[in-house]
């Protein structure tokens, strides 16, 4: 069975590297930086397994927005946060199921997914991964409720583009492209 997996990072390298070192006869991977791109591959290949690249928030795109995104779309999704040295950032409520440090090791990152597609004592999710151990400590429902609620812009192509369209007003990103 291949498994689907998506990389979400600025650095087109970083991605690349990761993709080739992964076997093509049981992984699909896609790496990328556009947002559109991560949902669309999620939606498509029922993709359960993302790797994000905290380095995202560096080209000021919140990879706990990617994260809250993609688990709207499928909510089993399971990530794997990699880290700059120079980073901390606070994605535990992603609960992530591994986070790494760049550089990354690829034997370790190798093992990781290879845990998460080959454990045999997890219950299968649909899409061959093992699943999750829910977490200790559960979210907030209000607050789960508060995010999604934050997202709903996703479903309605109209309403991405006003949501986008006033994000791009409101930053300096316009003045960046001109």
């Amino acid at each position: 069975m291949v498994t689907p997996i998506l990389i979400v990072t600025p650095q087109t390298s970083f991605g690349t590297l990761i993709r080739k070192s992964l076997d093509t006869k049981h992984f699909t991977v896609l790496s990328t930086a556009d947002f559109s791109e991560a949902i669309q591959f999620v939606r498509r290949m029922n993709c359960g397994l993302a790797i994000l690249d905290a380095e995202m928030d560096d080209v000021d795109i919140s990879i706990l927005d990617i994260g809250f995104a993609l688990r709207e779309i499928n909510e089993l999704i399971q990530f794997v946060l990699v880290n700059s040295s120079r980073q901390n950032a606070d994605v535990e409520q992603l609960h992530p199921v591994a986070t790494l440090t760049k550089p990354v090791a690829l034997p370790e990152l190798q093992k990781i997914l290879d845990s998460l597609t080959t454990s045999p004592d997890k219950p299968r999710t649909p899409w061959g991964l093992a699943a999750a151990t829910p977490s200790p400590s559960t979210p907030d429902p209000e607050r789960v409720l508060a995010e999604t609620t934050n997202l709903m812009w996703l479903r309605d192509v109209s309403k991405a583009a006003q949501h986008l369209t006033r994000l791009t007003l409101e930053s300096s990103a316009q003045a960046a492209l001109i």
